[in-house]
């Protein structure tokens, strides 16, 4: 009596062809996993920063303030500049002096983890005031947000002098977003 016996692996050839094929298909796809991920944080961000806007609008309208909202280092202090990338604050400013002073109430504080996102102002205002009308102000304020190194990832907010904030999804390339 003859026993035969049948083999059940997989051969060394056969191995390397799968290899092959799943080095291809993950060349093509990092990529695209990579923008996703970046617009996905973006997204994030720019939902934040919207929210940020509308929230303190709503506070000057609401309890008859002045509320500001400015680039922050520290979360506690404005920052100078047109740099928003390590986060934002809003506060009641009382004194109306744009900076916040002790005693002025801290209303939110936000912070962005990852240094790869880019959110800058227009030169010629770096920090966004509402009155107790709800309005904004000053010149119209454009805000860009972005994921460093990949420059499609571009996006805007535009708050008008009415304190209207819109978003600009598709801003085209921004030169922020290069390197």
């Amino acid at each position: 009596m003859s026993s035969s016996r049948q083999q059940s692996g997989t051969t060394l050839l056969e191995l390397g062809m799968v290899l092959s094929v799943s080095a291809i298909l993950l060349t093509l796809a990092v990529p695209s996993l990579v923008e996703f991920h970046a617009r996905s944080q973006l997204k994030g961000a720019r939902i934040s920063l919207f929210t940020s806007l509308q929230n303190a609008r709503i506070h000057a309208v609401s309890y008859g303030k002045h509320v500001l909202l400015c680039p922050s280092d520290d979360g506690e202090h404005c920052a100078d500049g047109t740099e928003w990338s390590p986060g934002w604050i809003v506060f009641v400013d009382e004194d109306r002096d744009r900076e916040r002073s002790p005693g002025e109430a801290l209303l939110w504080r936000e912070a962005i983890e990852d240094s790869r996102q880019s959110v800058t102002t227009t030169r010629g205002r770096t920090r966004i005031r509402f009155s107790p009308l709800g309005t904004a102000p000053g010149t119209n304020l454009t805000i860009s947000l972005c994921h460093r190194g990949i420059p499609q990832t571009s996006s805007k907010l535009v708050v008008s002098n009415a304190g209207r904030t819109r978003n600009v999804v598709d801003a085209g390339p921004d030169p922020h977003c290069n390197g």
